[in-house]
């Protein structure tokens, strides 16, 4: 097998008290065109806004993170978070640098109406029509008034706020 490791291909070499070992290692993978793949990695943005309310109130302090959701293989990366304001606005921005499109989603995590444990948490994917290439958006998506009263279609429980 010509791409074994060799012992005989390692030289050494001793300076003061620390050793040093220089072997030439058979190549693993092939070798990629790493300029041709940094060219397709283009930055993605998007701009979102969100106005929770409840009981027609502004529900303020309400954490909301925006993710690009990498499906069911991967870990979700968290773009932006923070909290709605004292009006129960909340406006985030992301960007990221990506080879392929990227999928955001809008998670808001709160306890209104809720005694159960852990924190409700609606998830919004957002279109891809408002999500723009480059790190500044050109424009804002406006994910709407959402009554957290309510239930919603794919609302579930999170504890740590994945």
């Amino acid at each position: 097998m010509e791409n074994q490791f060799n012992p005989q291909q390692c030289t050494h070499s001793s300076l003061t008290h620390s050793h040093h070992f220089h072997c030439q290692f058979p190549p693993i993978f092939p070798i990629l065109n790493f300029p041709s793949i940094a060219a397709q990695v283009v930055g993605r943005s998007v701009l979102l806004f969100v106005r929770p309310l409840l009981k027609s109130a502004p529900a303020t302090g309400i954490l909301v993170k925006l993710y690009d959701d990498d499906g069911l293989f991967g870990f979700d990366d968290l773009l932006a978070k923070g909290y709605t304001d004292q009006n129960g606005h909340f406006t985030i921005y992301g960007s990221t640098n990506e080879i392929s499109k990227i999928e955001p989603k809008v998670n808001i995590y709160h306890d209104c109406n809720d005694i159960l444990p852990c924190q409700r948490k609606i998830s919004i994917s957002v279109p891809d029509g408002v999500v723009y290439e480059g790190h500044r958006p050109s424009g804002l998506f406006s994910v709407g008034v959402l009554e957290l009263g309510s239930e919603y279609g794919g609302e579930s429980r999170d504890c740590f706020h994945r």
